[in-house]
């Protein structure tokens, strides 16, 4: 059971079943935000937790590591005049994990990316003693909050902080000196944070999170709207000493966002995805990279087809043996194979779903086809895990069902 999902609480939900619906939403919830601005992120998965990659790699102890190594190991890419935050954003672009969580100013960017298939898992249904196979549901996150840009001191504040090792220097004194020195802070906010009377205003900074526009320095951000959540999750403790020490922390963004949420069921999510397309938003419009306008340009051109199964030509072979093989095939076929399925495993739904495959594939001469008949267990063990199944078991038992269908195929009626 622990492999099995759960709905997500529609309590606070929106349901978005079209473009034209999703943006009326996105009006009503628009007004009255002068000063403000809306921000938005999209998740394929209603499942997923919300959080920067470097605390869902568990990587966070390393951040100074991380975030100093580019410039070192790759200098023509990362020159001494790029920013710790704009160092930051461009690791975040190429895959580094960082404390960035990407979101956008553009809702429809969002509902794109919770539009996006993930392909089906296993969910508890009403009874919870089955399951059932279902593509997740989308979910569009907003936040109304005040935008910060770059050069903000704050950012800056935050960006350099994530870049010192508070392993071996976290007192906050230290920490202030070091900001001065390199000039993030200026002289005036140093004396004022030494004192510790204004110690909270430091702290405040460096324990709140941050909507930040980037500059647009990449054709992806520009493209997709980016922006970013910078989360100051520096957590700060006082010694014995009746000093401040500075530590690195995380947590769940969630509650960086608003208790309202849109979500997509998962049967609408390419309905929705063909609307967006029409409104020039998809893989090619959003992802200038060759790779993502190439895959556009294969997965919105239909026409394929499956291609024959090669075979030498044999002058003796005739068309007529190919009908034979069709007429020599057992007409009991179907239920004998589910009676065998049963045999081997107890869950009805992953029998039926067994059988089914194997059903599908059937074809001229596909007991003699390697490809196919790999395909076929592989189809098989996956079914097998999905019930917690071991994998060493789940092998054997897809090998053996395998095994009795190509026999059975073949066999004779009575």
């Amino acid at each position: 059971m622990d492999n099995f999902k759960s709905r997500l609480n529609t309590e606070n939900g929106i349901e978005i079943t079209s473009v034209g619906q999703y943006l009326e939403k996105i009006k009503e919830i628009s007004e009255d935000k002068d000063g403000f601005t809306l921000f938005f992120r999209g998740q394929q998965t209603e499942y997923w937790d919300i959080q920067s990659s470097i605390f869902r790699e568990n990587k966070l102890n390393i951040e100074h590591k991380l975030m100093k190594l580019p410039k070192s190991k790759l200098p023509l890419e990362f020159s001494n005049n790029c920013d710790a935050f704009d160092l930051m954003t461009k690791c975040q672009h190429y895959g580094l994990c960082t404390r960035l969580l990407d979101i956008t100013t553009n809702p429809l960017v969002a509902l794109y990316f919770a539009c996006k298939i993930s392909g089906p898992q296993l969910y508890e249904n009403e009874s919870e003693q089955e399951y059932e196979e279902l593509e997740p549901w989308g979910i569009i996150y907003f936040k109304t909050a005040y935008p910060y840009y770059s050069y903000s001191k704050e950012v800056q504040i935050v960006s350099n902080l994530a870049q010192y090792n508070l392993e071996r220097e976290n007192d906050l004194k230290d920490i202030l000196l070091k900001l001065k020195n390199e000039h993030i802070i200026t002289n005036e906010d140093y004396n004022k944070w030494i004192k510790k009377e204004n110690y909270n205003e430091f702290i405040k900074i460096i324990q709140t999170n941050y909507a930040v526009i980037p500059t647009s320095n990449n054709e992806r951000t520009k493209r997709q709207s980016g922006a970013f959540l910078l989360p100051g999750m520096f957590s700060v403790i006082k010694d014995t000493q009746n000093e401040f020490q500075i530590y690195r922390s995380c947590r769940s963004l969630k509650e960086e966002f608003d208790e309202k949420f849109f979500y997509v069921n998962g049967d609408d999510k390419e309905s929705i995805l063909k609307e967006l397309d029409i409104c020039n938003i998809n893989e090619s419009t959003l992802f200038p990279e060759l790779e993502h306008q190439l895959n556009y340009i294969k997965e919105s051109n239909s026409g394929g087809f499956d291609a024959p199964y090669f075979e030498k030509y044999d002058e003796n072979f005739l068309i007529e043996t190919k009908k034979e093989i069709i007429q020599d095939v057992n007409p009991n076929f179907e239920n004998e194979i589910m009676d065998y399925i049963n045999s081997k495993i107890s869950n009805k739904v992953i029998s039926e779903k067994i059988k089914d495959s194997i059903i599908s594939t059937i074809s001229i001469d596909w007991y003699k086809k390697d490809s196919i008949l790999s395909q076929m267990k592989n189809n098989i063990t996956r079914l097998l895990i999905a019930v917690s199944m071991p994998m060493d078991s789940a092998k054997f038992i897809a090998n053996d069902i395998l095994n009795n269908a190509i026999l059975l195929y073949k066999a004779k009626g009575e």
